[in-house]
């Protein structure tokens, strides 16, 4: 396993002492917890299951795992997809599944173009991003273009940790396709860079236009993510 890679599984989950997931790695996160997420990289593939799943899944899945093969095209499926379905589903029946590509943004020498949001003028946040106390600290840095007292788009802290932090980003359908998207998202990455952080993005496999935010910051291509549960 790469140094990044497990950065980034640290970024996004908590484990137990044995490498189950336990957990969001978000503060009062009401985001649901897979029972089984792979990461496939150019270099390897990796699996952590939830601790409430069965011991006995481990070896099937990692057998399945160990004949995935890895790929630089962020966008292809598991080769073993559905036996991963089949395993799981002997326990439960899956309700969601979920995929997409995951990427590293660079720093860049641009000055920044978006406003900091701070305790000073948070009053600016629109619901649901009205941050507050340790909420606010957790989401910091916080960049946004803010409109008529408003902020109508705004890239964050989805998840963070001391090493690596994944981005969150939202524009507000009346403002989008003027590019605030990139704005936001490249100022937030560049002030993860100077704290000595990796700034991770990614998205959804049919999210096209965040995928294509991504491109336009010539964003690295990173790994895939795979989530059942």
């Amino acid at each position: 396993m790469t140094k990044q890679t497990q950065h980034r599984l640290n970024t996004l989950y908590t484990f137990n002492s044995a490498g189950r997931l336990i957990g969001i790695n978000e503060p009062a996160s009401n985001q649901y917890l897979p029972r089984l997420v792979i990461m496939r990289t150019i270099e390897s593939c990796i699996f952590s299951l939830r601790d409430d799943q069965p011991e006995e899944l481990i070896p099937q899945i990692e057998a399945l795992i160990e004949k995935e093969p890895t790929s630089q095209k962020l966008l292809q499926p598991l080769r073993h997809h559905q036996q991963y379905i089949a395993l799981l589903e002997k326990i439960t029946p899956i309700d969601v599944i979920r995929s997409g590509p995951a990427y590293i943004i660079p720093k860049t020498d641009h000055t920044p173009r978006s406003t900091r949001i701070t305790a000073e003028n948070r009053h600016l946040l629109q619901v649901p991003y009205t941050f507050s106390g340790d909420r606010l600290n957790f989401r910091s840095p916080i960049c946004a273009i803010v409109e008529d007292e408003s902020v109508v788009s705004l890239c964050f802290c989805a998840r963070n940790t001391a090493s690596a932090t994944e981005a969150g980003a939202f524009t507000a359908e009346y403002a989008r396709k003027q590019g605030y998207a990139s704005i936001v998202v490249q100022d937030w990455a560049n002030a993860i860079h100077a704290s000595g952080r990796i700034p991770f993005y990614s998205t959804s496999a049919d999210n096209i236009a965040s995928q294509a935010v991504a491109t336009k910051l010539n964003a690295i291509p990173f790994a895939s993510d795979f989530s059942y549960r």
